[in-house]
């Protein structure tokens, strides 16, 4: 291929070297603004939710690929060139979870959470005093997935917005743990008029109230309820099925809306 082709016309001015790629430009480009748009959210992309996003989409679109059940293989943490600051992704411990998801309204009301089992099958008995309108799911170690969470805001957030009647658009400020992004979820959220913001990292004592008015009093409040918990039930582990149940006891005798309402006394601000 030589210059002299190229202005002949026997060969195209603009083309690539290689087999040819699964994806054309244009849909390359897509999923390129997306992952730029969640940078500039707050929100890094690393490669496991880049490949699981072009899985979501080659099948989407039907296209069959050389790739191992139709993802590429994995890197890092995907940002835009010549970015000065790009956060991070930081992962927990490797015990046994259950992950609890509160959302709390800029105006003290509410919004139904979820909580996220451990293990690849929930208990038969579990939905049993199960809160109704929240969410109940599980994942392999019990950490909130990027499949969890769009289940959540398919399932439980976005049918909340419309069930109350919220005017759109609404913000969802998250604590920027970037797993719970794809650009599934982005189309999603684009589509309902919901936008996905991260809060800046290291700034929990200005940008989270949520730690001083409900964080902080929730854990003492649990710690206590689980110790009385275990006193009347012979000292056994609290189990899966009545995780739940006590955690929405708990969070119905400490958690309010008028106490959310109410001005606090202390942020450490």
């Amino acid at each position: 291929m030589t210059l002299s082709d190229k202005l002949s016309g026997r060969t195209p001015q603009v083309c690539k070297l290689g087999r040819k790629t699964v994806l054309s430009s244009e849909e390359e480009d897509v999923l390129v603004q997306w992952v730029l748009s969640c940078r500039t959210s707050g929100f890094p992309i690393n490669s496991d939710q880049l490949t699981k996003s072009i899985k979501t989409l080659v099948e989407k679109l039907g296209k069959e690929t050389p790739f191992t059940e139709d993802m590429p293989e994995q890197g890092k943490v995907l940002a835009g060139r010549g970015d000065k600051t790009v956060y991070s992704i930081t992962s927990n411990g490797e015990k046994e979870n259950i992950t609890v998801l509160l959302i709390i309204g800029a105006n003290g009301s509410i919004v139904p959470g979820a909580v996220i089992l451990p293990g690849v099958r929930k208990p038969p008995s579990i939905d049993q005093d199960f809160p109704e309108h929240w969410g109940l799911d599980k994942s392999k170690k019990g950490w909130m997935t990027a499949k969890n969470f769009y289940e959540y805001v398919a399932n439980v957030f976005e049918p909340y917005l419309t069930r109350n009647n919220i005017q759109r658009p609404v913000v969802l400020f998250l604590d920027g743990h970037s797993s719970h992004m794809t650009q599934h979820l982005s189309n999603f959220c684009s589509e309902k008029g919901i936008e996905v913001v991260a809060l800046l990292a290291n700034a929990t004592h200005i940008l989270q109230p949520l730690d001083v008015r409900v964080f902080r009093p929730l854990k003492s409040a649990w710690r206590k309820a689980v110790v009385v918990w275990r006193a009347k039930n012979k000292f056994k582990k609290l189990s899966k099925e009545r995780f739940s149940p006590l955690l929405i006891n708990v969070l119905t005798e400490n958690i309010t809306e008028r106490s959310l309402q109410m001005p606090s006394k202390r942020l450490d601000y």
